[in-house]
C-alpha cells in the first residue's frame, strides 16, 4: 500500500492504525476470508515530504509502482483504488 497524505493534526499513527484495520476488515469481508491480511512483522514507513517537488515525486512513484513492479502493463489497468492529484 502506498499513500501520499497530509497530516495537519499530527495524527498519522492513529490514521495508519485505523486505515490498516478497516482495510483488512473490508478485504476479509469482500473475499470471505479469515485471519491475517497484513503481515504482522511489517510496519508502515512514514516519510516526511518537505518540498512540493518531493510531494510530486512521491505521487508519481505511487502511481507508477504497479507498473514498475510488473503487476500491470499500464497504471490505468491497476484494479485497486487510486486517485489523481488536482492541479
Amino acid at each position: 500500500v502506498h499513500l501520499v497524505v497530509t497530516d495537519l493534526r499530527g495524527e498519522l499513527p492513529y490514521f495508519a492504525q485505523r486505515f490498516f484495520r478497516e482495510t483488512a476488515e473490508c478485504i476479509r469481508k469482500h473475499h470471505g476470508i479469515r485471519g491475517v491480511v497484513w503481515e504482522p512483522w511489517k510496519r508502515y514507513s512514514a516519510v516526511e515530504l518537505l518540498t512540493e517537488r518531493a510531494v510530486q515525486d512521491k505521487i508519481a512513484y505511487t502511481i507508477a509502482n504497479p507498473v514498475v513492479a510488473g503487476l500491470v502493463p499500464t497504471a490505468t489497468e491497476w484494479p485497486g483504488r487510486r486517485t489523481r492529484p488536482r492541479a
